[in-house]
């Protein structure tokens, strides 16, 4: 009930899910940093021990350029500085799922959707925001410029509204993945780990998003084994 982010960035945060080790251990503490060869991950001792591994991640910055493929025979990422669909992330990991002999796998599934834009597709939207624009950072910078570097109370409600969109979303293709997940393996013999790299630093001025704050909504991240 008490889980935190090492820190609030993509590359140092997934490095320790990964390496069970700190950023300034594992060596990156920032996300044009890659992690070491001499690191030792997680997937790597999976493995040696007969694990099929595979990586479907929906962000460029966790790419083969990373370091984080360390130990995967397969890994899937979004090329450059693109992101991908929960969609086309968790349909690429079933498929490779269905390909899979018998015998132990790991998997790792990223999502990236409910992360600045925040563009939740049309279903997911409810109607308070249904005909609103998508809240990125140049419409933020521009907005901020426009009152003082402030975020008007409007249009942070208006990005908490959308950010609720792409977590709908996000669940929906998690409950895909689950099932998928069932129809390969017994539940009983599979260990399913949910977490985040990070959270989002709402309601606390120019640290809107997430990579300069420390507070606890940044800090904090769900934990469920």
């Amino acid at each position: 009930e008490r889980a935190a982010a090492p820190m609030p960035l993509t590359r140092p945060s997934h490095f320790s899910l990964l390496t069970a080790r700190y950023p300034r251990e594992h060596g990156v503490v920032n996300n044009a940093m890659a992690l070491p060869d001499e690191a030792t991950t997680v997937t790597e001792l999976l493995r040696d021990q007969g694990y099929a591994t595979g990586a479907f991640l929906s962000v460029g910055l966790l790419d083969k350029d990373s370091g984080g493929g360390q130990g995967f025979s397969t890994l899937d990422a979004a090329s450059g500085k693109y992101q991908r669909r929960a969609e086309d992330t968790v349909s690429s990991a079933l498929s490779w799922l269905e390909q899979v002999q018998d015998g132990p796998f790991f998997l790792w599934v990223h999502l990236f959707d409910p992360h600045i834009p925040y563009a939740p597709p049309e279903q997911f939207r409810s109607p308070e925001v249904a005909t609103v624009p998508d809240v990125t950072w140049p419409r933020l910078n521009r907005i901020a410029g426009e009152n003082d570097n402030n975020i008007p109370a409007e249009i942070l409600e208006q990005a908490k509204e959308l950010y609720r969109g792409e977590i709908a979303y996000t669940d929906h293709w998690i409950g895909k993945l689950l099932e998928g997940v069932e129809r390969r393996a017994e539940p009983e013999d599979t260990l399913i780990v949910f977490t985040a790299d990070h959270g989002e630093c709402f309601e606390n001025g120019s640290f809107f998003e997430h990579s300069d704050c420390l507070f606890e909504p940044a800090m904090r991240i769900p934990l469920l084994i």
